[in-house]
Parts: C-alpha cells; sequence; structure tokens
C-alpha cells in the first residue's frame, strides 16, 4: 500500500508527482518511513488516504473564498427566481451558449474560465430578458412599479430602492444609481428606458459574479470581513444555487446576519426550500456515485432476463435521491441512517425486482438479500459489460468514499497488465476475481492494486446490473452462457493507518464508513468540497474539524452537519490569497 504521509490534496501537482512515480514503482512511498502510519494527533480531524490531519488552529491565515462567475445552472435559477419562468424561457438560447463550467470528477474542484464567448452570451441574455420584462406590463410593475405603465420617468426611484438591489444583492452604489437615472431620463419612451436600465444592470459584473469585497479586518491585509449583503450572497448560491430571496436580503438590510445564530436560522429555513433540498441531494448523490448509471442495453439477454429493464436506469437514479431526501429531510436521519437504512422507494418494477420486494406504493418498501443504504444501491453498481468492473468500483470507493489517492495508471503498466492478461479462453471460464487477480499481479501494478483490488472484491457480491448474486454467470464472447463460478467476496481492505480491515463482503465494509472516524471524514471533506467548489486549505480545519465532530455524535443528524458546515463563523470572512 502506498504511505501518503507528505501529501495533503488529491489537486497537488507534487502530490500528483509522487503518487505517480509510486505507482510505477520508482518509490516506495510518498513521504515518512514504508509503513509508517499517519494518526492523526488529539484534536485533529483524521483525513483518509494518509494525508494529514486537519488541525483547527484558531490562529491560522482563513480559508480561502473565491469569487466565481455564476454557473450556467445558477444563472437560469436566479433568472426564474427574479422574473419568473417565462422571462427564463426568453434567454433559453443565450444560455445555451454558455460552456458548462468544468468541475474534477471526485473533488468538484470548479475550474471557471471568462472568454469572449461567455461575455457575448451574457450580452445577448441580459438583451432577451430586458425586451420580454419591458414587454409585459405585469412583470414591468414588478420590476418598476405601477408608474412604470404610466411612462413616469421618475418611476426609476422606486427601481432603485425596491427590485434593483434584489438583482445586484445589495443597495445600487451612487455612481450606478446615477447611470440608471441617466438611462430613464432620455428623451424616450419609458419602456424602451427600462429596457435599457435592465440590460445594463444583467450584464453588470455585481450580477454575473458572486462578488465579495468586503472590508477589511484582522492585521491580514489578506483577510476581509465581508459584509451582510455578501453573508446573503454566499449562503443562498451555498445553499440554493440561486439568488438570495426576500427574506433573506431583508435580513442582511436590517443587520440581522451578523451573528452565527442569525445565519444558522436562514441555512435552516433555507435547507427547506425546494432549492436547498435538491443542492443537499445534489450533494450526497455525488458522494455516493449515484449521479450516473451505466448504460444497461449493452448487457447480454441472459443477464438482464425476468428483469424490465426499459427506464431502469433512470428509475436507479431517481430512487436513489427520493431516499436521499426522505433520510435527510423527511426522518431527520444521521449519516449511520443514510448507510443502514433498508428503505426502498422503487416503483419501477425492475428495480423493486433487484431490491427483492413488489414494486413500492406510497409507503417505502423494504430492500431485501441484506442490502442497506446509499452505498449498496444499484447505480453506482451497474456496468456496460456481462462482468462487472472490480477496477472502478474499487477506485469510484477509494477516491469517492475512502477519500483515498489512486492516480492514473501510466502507459507503462498498461502495457503490463496487458501482458499479464490471461488467454480470452481462459479468462472466460475463469471467475472474474481470479482474472483481475491474473491482470494486475506485476509488483508496479500492485503498488496500487494492492488498494484497488481488495475494494473491488467486497463488491463481487452484486452484478452488473447491481443484483445481489450467489454466483457468476460466465459468458463468451457472443453473450451465451457457458458456465459459473463461485462468489468469493472475502477480503482485506488496506487502511490509512497500515492495517486492515477484514471483511466478508460489502456490508461490512460499508459499516466501516459509517462508524469510523476517517469514514466520517470522508463525507465531512466530499460534502465541503462540493459546496465550496474548491480543495481545502489549512484555514479550513476549523470548518472540517465541526462538520466531522457533529457527524461523529450520536445525537446530531445530517441535517446538523449540513448547518454546521453553511453557518460556521467562517461565513463571515474572505481570505485571498
Amino acid at each position: 500500500m502506498i504511505d501518503r504521509c507528505a501529501t495533503r490534496h488529491r489537486g497537488s501537482w507534487i502530490a500528483g508527482l509522487a503518487l505517480s512515480m509510486a505507482c510505477q514503482g520508482v518509490i516506495g512511498s510518498a513521504g515518512g518511513e514504508p509503513g509508517e502510519p499517519c494518526s492523526p494527533g488529539p484534536g485533529e480531524t483524521p483525513i483518509p488516504g494518509g494525508v494529514e490531519a486537519f488541525v483547527c488552529d484558531e490562529d491560522a491565515t482563513g480559508s480561502i473564498s473565491p469569487s466565481y462567475v455564476l454557473t450556467r445552472p445558477q444563472l437560469s435559477n436566479t433568472l426564474e427566481d427574479l422574473f419568473g419562468a417565462s422571462a427564463l424561457a426568453s434567454a433559453e438560447v443565450g444560455l445555451s451558449r454558455l460552456a458548462t463550467e468544468v468541475y474534477d470528477e471526485v473533488t468538484h474542484q470548479r475550474t471557471s474560465t471568462l472568454e469572449s464567448a461567455k461575455v457575448s452570451a451574457y450580452h445577448d441574455i441580459a438583451r432577451a430578458v430586458a425586451a420580454h420584462v419591458a414587454a409585459d406590463d405585469s412583470l414591468l410593475e414588478t420590476v418598476f412599479g405601477a408608474c412604470a405603465l404610466d411612462g413616469a420617468p421618475d418611476c426609476i426611484d422606486t427601481f432603485i430602492d425596491g427590485f434593483g438591489p434584489r438583482i445586484l444583492r445589495r443597495p445600487l452604489t451612487s455612481s450606478e444609481t446615477a447611470f440608471v437615472t441617466m438611462l430613464a431620463e432620455r428623451p424616450a419612451p419609458f419602456r424602451d428606458n427600462a429596457e435599457a436600465v435592465l440590460a445594463y444592470v444583467l450584464q453588470s459584473p455585481f450580477f454575473l459574479w458572486r462578488v465579495e469585497l468586503g472590508e477589511p479586518g484582522g492585521e491580514a491585509t489578506s483577510e476581509f470581513s465581508i459584509t451582510p449583503y455578501e453573508v446573503a450572497t454566499r449562503i443562498a448560491y451555498d445553499l440554493t444555487n440561486s439568488t438570495p430571496d426576500a427574506e433573506l436580503l431583508a435580513s442582511a438590510a436590517e443587520g440581522r446576519l451578523s451573528t452565527r445564530a442569525e445565519v444558522e436560522a436562514q441555512v435552516r429555513r433555507l435547507l427547506q426550500t425546494p432549492r436547498g433540498r435538491r443542492k443537499v441531494v445534489d450533494n450526497i448523490a455525488h458522494w455516493s456515485m449515484s449521479e450516473i448509471a451505466a448504460d444497461l442495453s449493452t448487457l447480454p439477454e441472459a443477464l438482464t432476463e425476468g428483469v424490465e429493464t426499459e427506464g431502469l436506469s433512470d428509475a436507479m437514479l431517481e430512487e436513489a435521491r427520493q431516499f436521499i431526501d426522505s433520510i435527510v429531510f423527511e426522518q431527520d436521519g444521521t449519516f449511520g441512517d443514510l448507510l443502514r437504512s433498508t428503505d426502498s422507494f422503487a416503483e419501477h418494477p425492475g428495480l423493486a425486482t433487484i431490491y427483492g420486494h413488489e414494486p413500492a406504493s406510497g409507503e417505502p418498501a423494504a430492500m431485501g438479500d441484506g442490502r442497506s443504504g446509499i452505498l449498496m444501491r444499484a447505480a453506482p453498481l451497474t456496468w456496460t459489460g456481462a462482468r462487472t468492473s472490480i477496477i472502478h468500483r474499487g477506485v469510484d470507493f477509494q477516491l469517492r468514499i475512502l477519500c483515498n489517492q489512486i492516480p492514473e495508471p501510466t502507459v507503462d503498466i498498461a502495457e503490463a497488465r496487458e501482458d499479464n492478461a490471461l488467454p480470452e479462453d481462459e479468462a472466460e471460464v475463469t471467475a472474474n476475481r481470479d482474472v483481475i487477480a491474473h491482470l494486475t499481479r506485476s509488483p508496479g501494478c500492485m503498488t496500487c492494486h494492492s488498494t484497488i483490488n481488495p475494494t473491488g472484491f467486497a463488491f463481487e457480491g452484486f452484478d452488473s446490473l447491481g443484483r445481489v448474486r450467489s454466483e457468476e454467470i460466465l459468458f463468451d464472447r457472443e453473450g451465451n452462457v457457458i458456465g459459473t463460478a463461485p462468489i468469493d467476496t472475502r477480503t482485506a481492505v488496506p487502511l490509512p493507518d497500515g492495517s486492515e480491515l477484514e471483511v466478508s463482503g460489502a456490508p461490512e465494509l460499508i459499516d466501516y464508513v459509517a462508524t469510523s472516524p476517517e469514514g466520517n471524514a470522508c463525507f465531512a471533506l466530499s460534502i465541503f468540497r462540493y459546496v465550496s467548489e474548491r480543495l481545502e486549505t489549512p484555514g479550513d480545519g476549523c470548518r472540517i474539524q465541526t462538520i466531522h465532530s457533529t457527524l461523529m455524535s450520536p445525537d446530531q443528524t445530517l441535517l446538523d452537519a449540513l448547518v454546521a458546515l453553511l453557518a460556521h463563523e467562517s461565513v463571515f470572512q474572505k481570505t485571498v490569497e
């Protein structure tokens, strides 16, 4: 097993280089003495994968808070919440031209760039929405007041004191006020002037970006105290992927976002909104690999016989989301409940068959065959081939659930694997576990596969449909059944402290995730990264520890952990590099 004591972040190029070399057999460890555990000290949060524990150091530089441009979904949500679905539809062409933001598949670290195509799209979106509002009496009155229908130039005061701050998420500055007033007083019909005002405001960087200018605070010139309006914007987009609603902006205007208790009250309220619930489900679905299911149309008919497959992949994803929502919001459940509940909402007959019960109707059904929780649901277990992908399952679980650092294989390792592959005719009649063990047996491969393979072996009790199985069905190249092989899920999964966890299968491995400090820490780190859209820094230590401590407390729920994540003292500060 690779000892990664010297690495902190998966995104670090130094860590990546060290791990790449280790996987090629060039070096034996990424830091420290070989086999030396990376155990956290008192007051530290263990971070799986051998990376350094996060320490809550009150004197550490605050966490970095980038000022991000709104993503396409965030901009869409914002336009809809401000102006309604019809205005959003008017901007569809411009929105379709916005490039999708790029996120790291595992860490959710975001990459944002501002290219000319985006600037052009923003212009078209602003013009389209502005024209739509100006042509619609109801919307024009909502944005500019009843006076707009009479064409009164001084109606701009209503906009400046009312809807304008909703768009910019703060009061207009004196220069902005002067400019929109000049536009409103031009010798033209007020509707035309109102359209010009809206087109201007909707192209403002203060609308398109989550700008945090703040006020200098503390001795370090890189540290700022952000304003109540900036606090409102931060928690709104972190929680709901949309602009602050009227109540949140009113709290900012009245100075009621200056304490943690005041922020927590708003966080708990926003978590219960439809957009808030959706983002929580998105967050946990990303961690649990329940965002996508494999294309099942490529599976042999003999494997899918007896299972309704039409619409099955979509049903897997929807049911997983329904389960997450139920555990977090309806049952006010814990992290353990998320991993242990046998509740199933599978109405699709094929998915109900896989989960071992009749289609659910109204009340949840109970999953059979010893499966439970979000990590033993079908979506992350599916595969496009008759044989399961032990390697993909092992890598995904190590990266997402255990926060381990598994680098991409090099060309040399890929070639070594091909050299070790069993002849095709022999592989067809050999158990999948043995095929993979033979394929990756070289020392260079085993540097990583000694961690990957045992993890994947634990999940061999599930076939490519995610269905529990007691034996493996063997197929030839044409998809015909040619025999069976016994299933062996007993394995010893290497742990970050240098020990091994002996399990008889996936349920015991998942129970370790549910109960261990390391399993809880990885979940804490994952939900932090998803909301922050970046990798953690030493300045995040206190915040991550708070989330972790909440998860580990038996009387604290997942909602409490989300509140600890979103209503931490760090919400009032910004640090720039």
